[in-house]
């Protein structure tokens, strides 16, 4: 049955440029363009699992701004308030990582033209007016005091309309220092709802240390509990999520989720990944599934499983969007379940 709820996500999309069949920068001749960005993943995901989706964003008036927007259309999304104007996109690059070498990203950004946005690009009363849902990134609010000034607005709007609002913080250490990132996001935090992040994620932008367990001398789930209640007293989320990763090399890994409702600690089942086709935007994926399991399924168990099975999924799958659809990650729930019932 379709979705209709409303879900607005603001945010820069980049121009993506990866290297050919793993190559290393350094003999590359040739690389592979694509757009992404958390915001417009997000969007994308969310998009396909038949959502109604309003993407935001600042795009610069030349080719490159019209190809992105052209290629966010073939999702079926509103693209009705992205602003125009200002130079450039973001762009960032990508080595992809293969068995024990691992992937790396450079970020170029400064001065797009969503860096140098402004409140008169965007109505965010008419924006986020009969929305039921914002999401956005702490790396958007990473590229320019404006962007964050900007999020910080549609945030207060959002909550005058009740919207739920959903915060990835993904912190990305090319971007800003840990001093830089906690002194702009703990802010923005008093208006956030659900708050998505990884450990380096909530050390780096909330300024909480998350210790391995005493007895095992690992990090498990018992290991966030303690952190995300203290968390939670802080900034009164209503869920703060992360997923668990043991990694075996860079094709190999285990993952599951963990989320904190204020009261209870769930774990979601464990998937066993390998080989992985593709990382980027695992993140994303998540974060997509953990938004529509809590619009669509009937517990926040639930919710929690399709999240981290959509994130699986993710990693079989080349590009930045969860090319995967509904019924798929329904299977694949139902059919790891049944395999940990009979193991």
């Amino acid at each position: 049955m379709p979705v209709t709820q409303r879900i607005i996500t603001f945010g820069e999309i980049l121009m993506r440029l990866s290297t050919v069949n793993s190559a290393r920068w350094t003999q590359s001749r040739m690389f592979q363009l694509d757009y992404g960005g958390p915001s417009s993943n997000v969007a994308a995901n969310l998009a396909l699992w038949n959502h109604e989706v309003r993407y935001v964003t600042k795009l610069p008036p030349n080719d490159f701004g019209d190809s992105a927007i052209n290629y966010l259309r073939g999702f079926g999304i509103d693209l009705d308030y992205i602003a125009r104007g200002g130079s450039r996109m973001g762009v960032y690059f990508v080595e992809p990582g293969v068995a024990l070498r691992r992937g790396r990203r450079i970020y170029d950004r400064a001065h797009s033209s969503l860096s140098e946005a402004t409140a008169d690009d965007f109505d965010f009363d008419e924006i986020l007016r009969n929305g039921a849902l914002l999401f956005w990134s702490g790396m958007t609010a990473g590229i320019s005091q404006q962007a964050s000034e900007l999020i910080k607005t549609a945030c207060e709007i959002a909550k005058q309309y009740g919207l739920t609002v959903v915060c990835d913080l993904n912190y990305r250490k090319q971007q800003w220092s840990p001093r830089e990132a906690q002194r702009v996001i703990r802010p923005l935090m008093q208006n956030v709802d659900i708050c998505i992040g990884s450990r380096d994620d909530i050390e780096n932008c909330l300024g909480y240390v998350i210790e391995p367990n005493e007895q095992t001398g690992e990090l498990d789930a018992k290991s966030y509990e303690t952190v995300f209640h203290r968390i939670q007293q802080e900034f009164g989320f209503k869920y703060i999520a992360t997923t668990l990763r043991k990694e075996y090399s860079v094709s190999h890994i285990d993952c599951k989720a963990i989320l904190y409702d204020g009261k209870d600690l769930l774990e979601s089942q464990n998937y066993d990944i390998n080989p992985i086709l593709d990382r980027v935007a695992v993140g994303d994926a998540f974060t997509s599934g953990l938004i529509h399991g809590l619009l669509t399924q009937v517990s926040t168990q639930r919710a929690l499983e399709w999240a981290i099975a959509a994130s699986a999924y993710k990693y079989t799958i080349s590009g930045v969007i969860d090319r995967v659809s509904v019924s798929e990650v329904e299977t694949l729930i139902a059919e790891h379940n049944a395999n940990m019932i009979l193991h």
